[in-house]
């Protein structure tokens, strides 16, 4: 586990989105045997984001975790609006 801790401050450290980093922090938490529970309370965050960001670490490795996975909603606007707003 020394070799995963090391991997997972290297990403902490490097990263300098704070949510990402927080990400990394919650779970060098984990790594040190601190419950889950104790770990969302720690950083703000809802016990199971904390799970959901575990899974993901132990399924997909920490690149998973690197970035934000989201796609942005359309625009409702049209072409035409949108110049309008620019213009």
């Amino acid at each position: 586990m020394p070799e995963e801790t090391e991997t997972l401050k290297r990403y902490r450290d490097g990263q300098k989105d704070y949510r990402l980093k927080l990400r990394f922090i919650a779970l060098l938490l984990i790594a040190g045997n601190t419950g889950t529970e104790i770990v969302a309370a720690a950083v703000g965050k809802d016990i199971r984001t904390v799970e959901t960001w575990y899974g993901k670490y132990l399924t997909h490795g920490p690149d998973a975790l690197n970035s934000f996975q989201y796609q942005p909603k359309r625009c409702f606007l049209s072409d035409d609006q949108l110049a309008d707003m620019i213009a």
